[in-house]
């Protein structure tokens, strides 16, 4: 049993959800490392609460760059749709910091929509602003797309691989990521040709 009860929340029952709830958003708003670690957490019970996603932005414009990664993970934990525009401007504002961004990056595959492959595009060609972790993450966020059945995201796989613009580890990653589907759902579903299918135009 763990002594701190935010964390004790796997057999929580309803009578105590508004307490946890309660306990998150103190600890999100504590701008102490520790509770605010202990909070995210708890983040997960609350899917797209907007309480709890305004605290994580607020978290996210800390100066520390300790409370900014863990508003990036409350984030993902959080899946609220509204969280995409805030991380599509982080990933662009800390692109210098390729860290920061690429961690950025990561939390935006994972709730980004068909309307983020445009900005998913501009990161993976535009070299000379965005670092390749980033980039290469942009990539990865592509295979999630697809995945969670965003067709056009596959398309662009298709063309990021085959793409002699673009440096051999973007299309590595692209392989890879077409790869993994093509063992997974997808193939499953049909579409274990996909590449086979654009390339001959079927």
């Amino acid at each position: 049993m763990a002594d701190n009860p935010i964390l004790d929340f796997h057999d929580i029952s309803p009578d105590h959800e508004h307490e946890l709830r309660i306990q998150c958003l103190e600890g999100l708003k504590s701008q102490d490392v520790r509770r605010a670690f202990d909070a995210i957490q708890a983040v997960k019970w609350f899917h797209a609460d907007d309480e709890l996603l305004e605290a994580l932005l607020e978290l996210l414009d800390s100066s520390a760059a300790a409370m900014r990664a863990l508003a990036l993970d409350g984030l993902c934990h959080l899946q609220h749709p509204k969280a995409v525009g805030a991380l599509v401007q982080h990933v662009h504002e800390y692109r210098q910091d390729e860290a920061e961004s690429a961690h950025a990056m990561g939390a935006l595959g994972q709730l980004a929509t068909e309307g983020t492959l445009s900005f998913f595009e501009r990161v993976i060609w535009e070299a000379d602003i965005y670092p390749m972790d980033v980039r290469m993450r942009a990539v990865e966020a592509l295979l999630q797309l697809c995945q969670r059945k965003v067709e056009p995201a596959g398309p662009m796989l298709l063309t990021v691989q085959a793409s002699d613009a673009l440096e051999p580890d973007l299309r590595e990653t692209a392989t890879a990521a077409l790869k993994e589907l093509h063992s997974g759902e997808w193939d499953r579903l049909g579409f274990a040709t996909i590449e086979g299918e654009f390339e001959t135009g079927e």
